[in-house]
């Protein structure tokens, strides 16, 4: 996960921001808890924020500055919201990534623009496991089918080593 890749690079104060009107969002946030569980470092619901679709702008007020400086790490629901923090740091006078790293999920273009750490989705091979996943079902609707891709991590600048 990247929780655990931040960890690697020596980070122990690992904020998260995450979506909670997601299905994603969710699993997101709870690789995040079981990485930081595993690693054995403190898990306090003050270190992540929830926001919903609608509401992302409100998480940006001065507060979320101070909120910011309690961490070396934030990891982000996705590429977007990761560069919005990066953007917000910068505002607020905290160095990515010298005093803070930042990652986000997607591989978006945006991503790759920004020099953003972040997580590839695999799209294209996303839909032909669905595709094959529904004809397996058609074929036998009693066996689950369950498939898991890989999501390889594409380093940038954004992550520093502690």
């Amino acid at each position: 996960t990247l929780t655990e890749y931040l960890i690697s690079r020596g980070h122990t104060a690992i904020g998260g921001i995450f979506k909670h009107d997601d299905i994603q969002g969710l699993k997101r946030h709870q690789g995040y808890l079981d990485a930081l569980m595993e690693a054995g470092l403190p898990v306090e619901e003050e270190s992540w924020r929830w926001y919903a679709t609608e509401d992302a702008r409100f998480l940006f007020q001065p507060a979320m500055a101070t909120w910011l400086r309690r961490f070396t790490a934030v990891m982000c629901y996705n590429d977007a919201m990761a560069v919005k923090v990066m953007r917000f740091a910068e505002a607020n006078d905290i160095l990515v990534p010298e005093e803070l790293s930042v990652t986000g999920f997607d591989n978006s273009e945006l991503a790759e623009v920004m020099g953003l750490t972040t997580v590839a989705h695999p799209g294209t091979e996303l839909g032909r496991v669905a595709a094959e996943a529904v004809l397996q079902l058609m074929k036998e609707p009693e066996v689950p089918v369950q498939r898991l891709l890989p999501m390889p991590l594409v380093e940038r600048r954004s992550v520093n080593q502690r």
